[in-house]
């Protein structure tokens, strides 16, 4: 049986240079973070190497020359050593306009326990929250890394206007 997972951040910056920005750095933003998953286990986290795929990079809703209304990114990944003993999740990465200067980066997918009715058992005791708090630390990082490569891709604000000094008749 496959569980659910539905997690969103929303970050700060302008929605029209996100497709472009994720073009030129998929590499650093999505997959870097897929390299190892970290799960909180008491007051410290431990990880595990994965192994990710990346999709391509899908632009939804775009009408006539504007920006696309959704950017679409399919991700999978497993446990790179005994995948057998831990889950495996399918999802895609959605980034989306919030606001004039908000996006929500969500993730959307599904994992399926290991261990047949063991893991499903597994699975209610401390691996749903386990799965969930892994994916939540990928979307966070995946968030994190492109609000700071919007951040430094922008156009510099622009300078408010000086008042001219007044001049005398």
């Amino acid at each position: 049986m496959r569980h659910a997972v539905n997690l969103t951040e929303q970050i700060r910056g302008r929605y029209e240079h996100v497709p472009a920005i994720l073009r030129l750095d998929c590499e650093r933003i999505v997959h870097e973070p897929l390299r190892e998953l970290r799960v909180p286990v008491g007051r410290s986290t431990v990880g595990r190497r994965v192994d990710a795929r990346i999709g391509h990079m899908r632009l939804v809703g775009r009408a006539s020359g504007l920006s696309p209304s959704v950017v679409e990114i399919p991700v999978q990944w497993r446990a790179a050593e005994h995948a057998r003993l831990f889950p495996a999740m399918t999802g895609v990465l959605r980034v989306t306009r919030a606001g004039p200067d908000a996006i929500e980066v969500r993730l959307v997918g599904s994992y399926a326990p290991p261990l047949g009715p063991l893991g499903e058992l597994g699975d209610r005791i401390a691996g749903h929250d386990a799965a969930v708090a892994s994916s939540r630390g990928v979307l966070a990082e995946v968030a994190r890394r492109l609000e700071d490569a919007l951040r430094n891709h922008a156009p510099p604000p622009r300078p408010w206007a000086r008042p001219q000094p007044e001049r005398s008749p």
